[in-house]
């Protein structure tokens, strides 16, 4: 098993329009079986910085429905994508084992 965080820096005051698509997110893992995903927002770090991570048992199966997802975007997620890509300043993906 595997927790796949993903950390976002949003620019100054931009968590509110940032943390709506990654709401969307965790409810499309949701709608998919997948009901790990959980989201952060800084309290001592960086301001404006938000965390989602969830919990996947193979990252062969991760990678794929990533590409997937990514293969044909509606043209509402076209435009969450764009938005969020616009509104953060730089985000990172960490990857970690789960020691049972």
């Amino acid at each position: 098993m595997y927790m796949v965080r993903n950390v976002w820096k949003c620019a100054r005051g931009k968590v509110p329009e940032c943390m709506e698509v990654v709401k969307s997110v965790r409810a499309s893992w949701a709608r998919d079986g997948n009901t790990t995903g959980k989201i952060y927002t800084d309290f001592t770090d960086r301001m404006d910085t938000i965390a989602f991570e969830i919990e996947v048992e193979s990252l062969d199966e991760y990678f794929n429905n990533q590409r997937s997802n990514y293969e044909v975007l509606s043209p509402e997620t076209i435009e969450s994508v764009r938005q969020f890509n616009i509104n953060t300043v730089e985000g990172e993906r960490q990857i970690w084992e789960v020691v049972p």
